[in-house]
């Protein structure tokens, strides 16, 4: 073979080579960015759908909702006087879930109410912290228990393996058969309630009857149902 000749079938040999060194690189390249983009993609579903499952009722809370009835609730006397009608008019079921709930005037006024409601049949569950609403652990009304009333503690550290520290039940919510609901920043305590000569701390929480009613009761039944941290620490 004639030296120029060797030279151009090396020249395309190695040409050859070069683009397929290319393809194959490409196609290592087409192969990994695949791999990358669905374990990606799988990564972000996994996530999405954890985060969908998660915080479900937040979604519902997202949308918007027709014919509701509302208002503004001023803390202290007008505040418990409209949460104990609403726990005298419940007639199926109430979910009471707060940080503080202690046992003073104020606490026994409801707590009484929570009773009668329970001597009627009406399904009662309160959920309280048990970081904030630490003074019931030793003094919770027998009564209570004996009207049948439902009690959890939310997050108690002896007994829940999910406890971090910051994790506390802060909201302050009363819903009554899925219809009507009080929420705000008002805890059950005398600090919060007017009493002679001692008014109370400035507070306001929102009453609603209507829809956001009934979603509201969804949430606070997945709460009671998600924290399985009992009564007894």
């Amino acid at each position: 073979m004639e030296p120029h000749t060797a030279r151009r079938a090396e020249t395309s040999a190695l040409q050859n080579k070069s683009a397929t060194n290319q393809c194959l690189d490409q196609t290592a390249l087409d192969c990994e960015t695949a791999i990358v983009t669905h374990t990606f993609s799988f990564a972000l579903y996994l996530h999405d759908n954890h985060i969908m499952k998660r915080n479900r009722h937040q979604f519902l809370l997202s949308q918007y909702h027709h014919n509701h009835a509302v208002q503004l609730v001023h803390g202290g006397k007008t505040y418990f006087d409209k949460l104990i009608a609403m726990i005298d008019g419940a007639s199926n079921c109430i979910h009471l879930q707060t940080y503080i709930y202690e046992n003073d005037a104020t606490g026994q006024q409801v707590t009484q109410a929570l009773i009668a409601a329970a001597g009627r049949g009406v399904a009662i569950y309160v959920l309280l912290d048990s970081y904030g609403s630490e003074g019931w652990k030793q003094s919770w009304p027998a009564a209570l228990e004996e009207a049948g009333v439902h009690f959890r503690w939310f997050s108690s550290v002896a007994n829940n393996q999910h406890f971090y520290l910051g994790r506390r039940l802060h909201h302050k919510v009363v819903v009554a058969d899925a219809q009507r609901c009080l929420v705000g920043g008002v805890n059950i305590s005398n600090r919060y309630n007017d009493l002679p000569n001692d008014p109370a701390w400035l507070d306001w929480a929102l009453y609603c009857e209507g829809p956001a009613a009934a979603i509201l009761d969804v949430v606070c039944l997945r709460i009671w149902q998600r924290d399985v941290s009992r009564k007894k620490d």
